[in-house]
């Protein structure tokens, strides 16, 4: 599907009609003709009229998703792990709307093409209907501008992509290319995307002040933190004489009026499921931020903070395997606002 591209006049299409040599009718194609929901959702993005809550059908609301890539291998495009935001964009359909690709979420990058529509009819119990689009790789430059972080994912999403260039997936040459974990990375970032989506479209809750006031105390909705609101910008581990891993990291965020309060945790990775945390011998705070005096696992993270950074060492002996027999994997956990 290329209305990306129509839209973004990357590409123009005309069709001729011939009676003979006799030319009769010639007509562009308009994007807004075949997928007209989301013509409608980028070129709202790109006028930037967009919202941030939805009021009416055809509102836009954009998102940022964060996506990891692996270190590269590639001799001609070197680089170390790389922080990618991708730009999402949700778009509020008509209830009425009954066309085939309502609750779609299609993706592309820098070409403007879709490499992949994704159905998400099952996101939540009441989800308001949407089209929605994710905006990869090169094609993220149009809100951020040139930047080398977009061209090294362009380039691993391009790795990722087999001859039909139809989906993200384990390829061989991802293998090749990057170290280990270009397919957990990937399914991360999608896995993103779905909750970012479900958080927007799930229905509104009203306060109902003639309920039970017993059973609204019982049953209540709770506002889970955005995945990722504090993100790990820079890692890195080194395994020391006694088979510990040494690690230090950056974390990054939002400025806030409230305090976070994350849990730095090393994972030994797992080719399925979602891999071993193990302890800390020893954390430290070494940025912007301090050791939770009641939770020696936890690191506070003061108001109004851009960047944090910590270390620590893991405990050898809560590792499942031998630490140079496995990759690992630094996360930030349980992320609350305080």
């Amino acid at each position: 599907s290329v209305w990306p591209a129509l839209v973004t006049k990357r590409l123009s299409i005309a069709v001729d009609l011939f009676e003979g040599h006799r030319l009769i009718e010639s007509r562009e194609v308009l994007a807004e003709e075949h997928q007209s929901q989301f013509a409608e959702l980028l070129s709202r993005y790109r006028d930037r009229e967009l919202v941030d809550r939805f009021d009416a059908a055809g509102d836009v609301i954009r998102k940022l998703v964060f996506l990891r890539l692996p270190k590269s291998k590639r001799a001609e495009n070197t680089h170390g792990a790389v922080d990618h935001d991708a730009v999402l964009l949700v778009r509020l359909a008509d209830g009425a709307d009954d066309s085939p690709m309502l609750n779609s979420l299609a993706m592309f990058r820098g070409r403007h093409m879709v490499i992949r529509y994704l159905g998400l009819n099952q996101l939540c119990l009441g989800a308001r209907p949407f089209h929605a689009a994710l905006l990869c790789g090169e094609a993220a430059d149009e809100e951020s501008g040139v930047d080398d972080d977009n061209r090294w994912a362009e380039i691993f999403l391009r790795t990722a992509e087999p001859p039909a260039h139809d989906k993200w997936i384990s390829t061989p040459a991802l293998k090749t290319d990057y170290d280990w974990g270009g397919k957990k990375a990937i399914d991360r970032f999608l896995d993103a995307a779905r909750e970012e989506i479900r958080k927007l479209v799930r229905p509104e809750v009203r306060d109902l002040e003639d309920g039970p006031a017993g059973l609204k105390e019982l049953f209540k909705l709770i506002d889970l933190p955005t995945p990722l609101t504090v993100r790990l910008v820079d890692e890195g581990a080194t395994l020391n004489a006694q088979g510990e891993w040494e690690v230090e990291a950056t974390m990054r965020l939002k400025p806030s009026d409230r305090q976070w309060r994350v849990k730095p945790a090393v994972v030994f990775d797992a080719e399925t499921g979602g891999g071993t945390p193990v302890k800390w011998s020893e954390l430290t705070a070494e940025s912007k931020c301090k050791v939770d005096a009641d939770n020696e696992e936890f690191l506070l993270i003061p108001p109004n903070t851009r960047e944090a950074k910590f270390s620590g060492v893991t405990l050898a002996s809560s590792h499942p395997l031998p630490a140079h027999q496995c990759a690992v994997t630094v996360e930030l956990r349980h992320q609350t606002q305080v």
